[in-house]
């Protein structure tokens, strides 16, 4: 079963690309007009880049913010371990 899946999922894939059908301003994009692409569909394919970057660089903001907030928890709890000695006894405890 897994077999045929991961064959169906390549196969899916491989021709995703020439199933795949783009809107028409997407289309003219990447066409050429004498040698120069067109001013304005270059700058709606520059806008959708500027749109998946910002999202990448929100996402890489709260990746970031999450892994120093688990790290400063860990020092945290580091700091905050007292090592009991093998006997049982807390350090201070009796005395």
């Amino acid at each position: 079963m897994r077999r045929l899946l991961a064959l169906l999922a390549s196969g899916a894939i491989l021709l995703g690309p020439s199933l795949a059908q783009a809107c028409p301003g997407c289309i003219e994009s990447v066409k050429v007009a004498g040698g120069h692409p067109n001013e304005v569909l270059a700058g709606f394919s520059l806008s959708v880049l500027f749109m998946l970057g910002s999202v990448l660089a929100v996402v890489g903001g709260l990746t970031s913010l999450v892994v120093k907030a688990a790290r400063e928890v860990e020092e945290a709890r580091a700091r905050a371990l007292i090592p009991i000695p093998v006997d049982g006894r807390k350090p201070d405890a009796e005395r």
